[in-house]
């Protein structure tokens, strides 16, 4: 059995345990946040891939909307190439923070740049009203 001392003893370095544990994640919480901010504008326009899929099927067989088709087309690709190469979070937590924060800046910048290709091809595509031929 045990003693007191040794209870105590136990209980206080699970304690300390338990608060060097929690100690990188709190200064990781900022480095957490920019992930999560990152992976907000992700998860913002990944549902839209369904749109420029049904936009490029209805679009397919009109000549005069070959540019949109592939605008559309550059988007989507944009949004696979940047979920392909993006390094899992994970991985980022490993790396110093530093160097972490500038990839998790980087990723943020590249993901902006791919929500605006998609958003501005999909509106262009939805306001785009072929025109009546005439034969």
């Amino acid at each position: 059995m045990r003693t007191t001392f040794q209870m105590m003893w136990g209980i206080m370095l699970l304690s300390m345990l338990a608060a060097c544990a929690k100690a990188p994640q709190q200064e990781g919480s900022s480095l957490s946040d920019d992930w999560s901010a990152m992976m907000a504008v992700h998860d913002e326009v990944m549902p839209k891939m369904s749109n420029i899929a049904r936009l490029k099927k209805q679009l397919k067989g009109d000549t005069t909307a070959r540019s949109m088709v592939l605008e559309l087309t550059k988007a989507e690709d944009a949004m696979w190439e940047w979920m392909h190469n993006l390094r899992h979070e994970s991985d980022v937590m490993k790396m110093p923070e530093p160097k972490a924060k500038a990839y998790v800046a980087k990723e943020l910048q590249r993901i902006e740049a791919v929500k605006a290709l998609m958003l501005k091809s999909i509106a262009e595509a939805e306001a785009y009203q072929p025109s009546t031929i005439v034969q």
